[in-house]
């Protein structure tokens, strides 16, 4: 469903990835390991168009005719959680506080707003699907609350919820376990194990042994950018 033909990635004038070669199969979940600056978080980010490429191509089949470039038909395509990402809605969060505060607005960003942010406009898949996300990651005691006020591992929770309301076709997880505690983190892998047996295609990206599920078949090992 995706190929990585010789691509390369130059970021602020360094070459962060090189020569990567990569077929990603229907039904196949994949771990990207590797230690810090391997190159894993800017491999899946070439997958949905967050870091261009300057060299070679990425090729999408995802039922219909193929196509070597991420236009928004595939990025609705393609579910992308990570440690930043949750950052970066905080940073958001911040600004429209302020932004309220000085209109004299009482207002809060609720996990549900942030869950449904990914279907705009809602169609009918993600309206029919809703209670069912909601079901399986067992959040419904948090789509209420503030999104502020959840912990790290409830947030997460809440942008899987996010990223499945788009019906992806792949759901990367980056680093997910990033700053999570014990009792999170064995929540999060059965979230994981769970999906992988809904036949949804998991990249997960880790850097440490006991963050790979058993269920996850196979394998890329990143060492300076290059796949080894």
């Amino acid at each position: 469903i995706i190929s990585f033909e010789n691509v390369a990635v130059r970021l602020q004038g360094k070459l962060i990835l090189r020569d990567i070669d990569w077929d990603i199969l229907k039904d196949q979940s994949w771990v990207i390991f590797g230690a810090n600056g391997s190159g894993k978080s800017t491999l899946v980010k070439a997958i949905f168009g967050g870091v261009d490429i300057c060299k070679g191509k990425i090729i999408y089949n995802f039922g219909k005719k193929l196509q070597n470039f991420c236009s928004e038909e595939i990025k609705n395509k393609i579910g992308y959680v990570s440690f930043e990402l949750h950052q970066n809605i905080l940073i958001q969060e911040d600004l429209l506080n302020v932004v309220r505060n000085y209109a004299g607005k009482d207002v809060e960003t609720k996990a549900i707003d942030v869950i449904w942010s990914a279907a705009n406009p809602p169609t009918p898949f993600v309206k029919g699907a809703f209670k069912k996300i909601v079901k399986t990651l067992k959040i419904k005691s948090l789509v209420n609350k503030n999104f502020v006020s959840l912990s790290s591992g409830q947030a997460r929770k809440v942008l899987i919820a996010r990223a499945l309301m788009k019906e992806p076709k792949v759901l990367i997880l980056d680093e997910p376990f990033d700053s999570l505690d014990e009792k999170s983190r064995k929540d999060l892998m059965k979230i994981i194990d769970k999906l992988i047996g809904e036949r949804i295609n998991i990249i997960l990206v880790a850097h440490r042994f006991e963050e790979i599920s058993e269920k996850i078949g196979n394998v890329l090992l990143m060492k300076e950018g290059r796949v080894v």
